[in-house]
């Protein structure tokens, strides 16, 4: 009575440590799994850090080059100021001798027509002279004529009337001449004329050209002195910019270096707990191999019985020559292009997809709690999958993620636990996802799958945890 009571009491304390060891398990998962979530932000935030203090880095140096930029240009234009001014004055001591200039040529063309009008008058008055010499010439043939009627009387007189007569034959030459010259001289003074009138308009224009380049050069001295303005307050704001960032750059390495420990710490910490995950799995695989009542003992069985029934398969297969077993441990896996997660064949896809749903489905049948129950090889290599999650994939990776779950190697931590694992039986607790952004606590008991003595991989069996 007494051995059969502590029988019973070990029975029971065996129990309880098993469904204790799940418990453990799942609370072990979910801080693993937080921390893990953790353990990435921080890895984000250690990168964005970074990036952020590169980023004020190259700021730093474009800062440098814009005011090295702004004080060459700064220098540039002052001497371009100086420049400009010098070239200002000289262009308007120029201007202004060549407005000196254009006004003596305006004031020509009136001289020359002042002269056009007294050589007229020249002309006037020497054809009034050739008028008398005519006349005293007359007058100098008529007294000749009364002197030789005269007589020795008028000798006296006739020789007077020749010298008369000579003078005005010598006057009305001289006459000619300066008429002729007169002539001459209007005929020059109307080309010179007309070429001053031609240069008097020039000079006109240049007077005006005058007016418009002294404006421009205001403009350009203006447009200089703003640019030289300008220069100066780039530079006093690439001074301000150049300060702070060099009251900001120590606060970056402050940053950065406080959440790389941090990072440092929960990647350890990850660490720690991914040990202590084994460890609570060792756990409850240890309590439920002596013994322990475990809510999962049927599905434990459920999985053991079906991986030898897909294990008896494919031998059977081997057997009537539709692959050989080399096929079948050939462990290479071929990308298909475009597939987006990633998914693969393997020299016994073909075969699997034979097989296996026949196995498989008939699980998810019976047992309407189970998520999936798929078989993967040592790799975590999983080419057939449940038909609700073998969906033909499309453009869009999040759906994809969830409903085409085929074909894709999961060689995450329960992924490669349940391919590698060769005991009995192996129970796993995991934090899946289920894409687009949805977790689930869930249970995975895989059992190998032998094949002619022979470890292919396990079939994993998949449910919520309850």
């Amino acid at each position: 009575m007494f051995q059969s009571s502590s029988i019973s009491s070990s029975q029971s304390e065996l129990d309880r440590l098993a469904r204790q060891a799940v418990d453990l398990g799942h609370n072990v998962v979910m801080v693993h799994a937080c921390v893990d979530m953790l353990d990435s932000v921080m890895e984000h935030q250690v990168a964005l850090v970074e990036d952020a203090q590169k980023a004020a880095e190259r700021i730093s140096d474009a800062n440098n080059s814009v005011r090295k930029a702004a004080e060459n240009v700064g220098h540039s234009v002052r001497d371009t100021l100086e420049t400009v001014g010098d070239s200002a004055t000289r262009i308007r001591t120029t201007l202004g001798k060549s407005q000196t200039i254009a006004e003596w040529v305006q004031t020509l063309d009136a001289t020359m027509t002042t002269i056009t009008q007294t050589l007229a008058e020249m002309s006037s008055r020497a054809n009034a002279i050739g008028n008398i010499a005519q006349q005293v010439n007359m007058l100098a043939i008529n007294a000749r004529i009364e002197a030789a009627r005269s007589g020795d009387a008028g000798r006296g007189f006739a020789v007077v009337a020749q010298e008369i007569d000579r003078l005005s034959h010598q006057t009305a030459e001289t006459t000619e001449g300066i008429t002729v010259s007169i002539g001459d001289l209007t005929g020059s003074i109307s080309r010179l004329r007309q070429d001053s009138g031609v240069i008097a308009k020039a000079a006109s224009q240049t007077l005006t050209d005058n007016t418009a380049i002294d404006d421009a050069l205001g403009q350009i001295i203006e447009k200089v002195t703003r640019s030289e303005g300008s220069v100066s307050e780039i530079m006093t704001k690439a001074a301000d910019v150049d300060a702070a960032n060099s009251s900001f750059m120590p606060v970056f390495s402050t940053v950065k270096n406080g959440i790389s420990q941090t990072a440092e710490h929960l990647h350890e910490a990850r660490q720690q707990l991914g040990v202590v995950v084994d460890i609570s799995e060792s756990m409850v695989q240890k309590t439920v191999e002596m013994g322990g009542a475990s809510d999962d003992a049927q599905m434990i069985e459920l999985v053991q019985k079906t991986a030898a029934d897909m294990a008896d398969a494919l031998e059977k297969a081997v057997d009537r020559g539709e692959i050989s077993i080399a096929q079948l441990m050939n462990f290479t896996y071929q990308p298909i292009p475009g597939t987006a997660p990633q998914q693969h064949l393997a020299p016994f896809t073909e075969l699997t997809d034979r097989i296996f749903p026949l196995f498989q489905e008939a699980v998810l049948q019976a047992n309407p709690g189970v998520t999936f129950c798929a078989a993967v090889d040592r790799n975590g290599y999983l080419p057939t999958h449940n038909r609700k999650f073998s969906k033909r994939q499309t453009h869009d990776t999040e759906w994809n993620a969830a409903h085409s779950r085929n074909r894709r190697i999961f060689n995450d931590r329960v992924g490669l636990g349940a391919g590698k694992n060769t005991k009995p039986f192996l129970l796993q607790i995991y934090r899946r996802d289920m894409g687009g952004g949805e977790h689930r606590m869930m249970k995975d008991i895989s059992a190998p799958i032998i094949v002619n003595g022979r470890h292919w991989g396990g079939l994993r069996l998949a449910y919520e945890y309850q």
